[in-house]
């Protein structure tokens, strides 16, 4: 596999952990009634939680498929890489003798 999936699979899935982080600090500060995020709107209190959670739930399975890509991405590199000199090299070296 190309590097730039692993390396892209590790850093996607470290913004993520950190977005589920801000996201479950902002969850915390509107069930503490923070009045800077609330703005006085308390009836709102409840769909702008229900929003944060979905976000959260999305970077959840964004974690889950990138975790996913690592997994299958994971030592494939060297042996493909591999596999597809050898073939070519052979050739040149077939035509050399």
């Amino acid at each position: 596999m190309n590097p730039l999936f692993s390396c892209c699979a590790y850093y996607c899935t470290g913004v993520s952990i950190v977005g589920i982080f801000f996201y479950s600090v902002i969850l915390i500060f509107l069930a503490t009634n923070n009045q800077y995020l609330l703005f006085q709107e308390e009836e709102k209190k409840t769909d702008r939680m229900i929003a944060v959670g979905i976000a959260m739930g999305l970077q959840a399975v964004c974690i889950v498929g990138y975790c996913t890509c690592l997994y299958f991405t994971k030592g494939k590199g060297e042996d493909e890489v591999q596999q597809r000199e050898r073939p070519v090299f052979a050739a040149y070296n077939d035509e050399d003798e």
